[in-house]
């Protein structure tokens, strides 16, 4: 219910705003994340410009307590090589 109600704001007052968003963004989504599945994940890539997409295999909604090595192995190498 939480993501039905939140659904309207994100897309009348958030969504239309990615691409205005200027800041390195990396983006971490769950192959197999039943809540947003991973054709949002890539949508959002796309409306961010330059942003970084990381699609975390045999991971749900929860990539980063699920697949925990592989999430904080990705952040430590998208930290080191960010100007």
């Amino acid at each position: 219910m939480a993501v039905r109600n939140a659904l309207p704001p994100w897309e009348s007052d958030f969504a239309p705003r990615l691409s205005s968003i200027t800041h390195p963004t990396m983006i971490i989504w769950g192959e197999y994340d039943r809540v947003f599945p991973l054709a949002v994940g890539e949508e959002l890539h796309q409306r961010i410009h330059g942003s970084t997409f990381v699609k975390v295999p045999h991971a749900g909604h929860m990539p980063q307590w699920e697949r925990p090595e592989l999430v904080n192995r990705s952040l430590i190498e998208y930290i080191h090589s960010s100007p």
